[in-house]
């Protein structure tokens, strides 16, 4: 069977930029990302430096910025390169939801789902009037929100944002690296 892989003209541009300028290897990761294998003597790149910009100098940030990426190590020897985009906005909050089920499910963490909220949640959760009450009265519970989780005491949350019931940067991270 014959694969072909495409990639867009950005990120080979960003790929030749790289290898013209600093003498590094890029390969691609299926889901996107671009990894740099290092040696450790890069001038531009150092996993122990203390800086600003986590060891990776000011020129090497500047180019992929420009390029739309940001960079993150996962160890002295291998810096990844991310495309810099809304995370949030790529996915339909639906999408999101059930993506960060999975990932709690994953980490034996159910106490962390997310549901809409919605009659639905409510009967499934068994959450009571006298809980949705005292929510509310603390200021933990809105009717008119859409989104719904439990403290850790079974007691409803609620929030229009996403990013106050998950951990965005945690769903990012299991989608890019261990779904995709």
């Amino acid at each position: 069977m014959l694969t072909i892989i495409t990639m867009s003209l950005p990120k080979l541009q960003l790929e030749n930029h790289i290898k013209s300028l600093y003498d590094a290897e890029c390969s691609f990761a299926p889901s996107g990302e671009i990894k740099i294998v290092l040696n450790g003597d890069e001038p531009w790149a150092n996993y122990h430096g203390h800086s600003e910009n986590m060891g990776i100098s000011d020129e090497f940030r500047n180019t992929i910025e420009e390029h739309g990426w940001y960079a993150e190590w996962q160890n002295p020897e291998i810096l990844w390169l991310y495309p810099d985009e809304d995370f949030e906005s790529k996915y339909p909050p639906g999408e999101l939801i059930a993506e960060w089920n999975r990932y709690v499910e994953s980490i034996q963490a159910p106490s962390d789902y997310v549901y809409w909220n919605n009659d639905e949640s409510f009967e499934e959760l068994g959450i009571t009037i006298r809980q949705v009450l005292t929510a509310a009265k603390h200021d933990r519970y809105d009717w008119d929100h859409r989104f719904l989780t439990l403290d850790g005491y079974g007691n409803p949350i609620s929030s229009n944002n996403l990013d106050d019931v998950l951990d965005m940067d945690e769903l990012e991270d299991w989608m890019y690296t261990v779904t995709k």
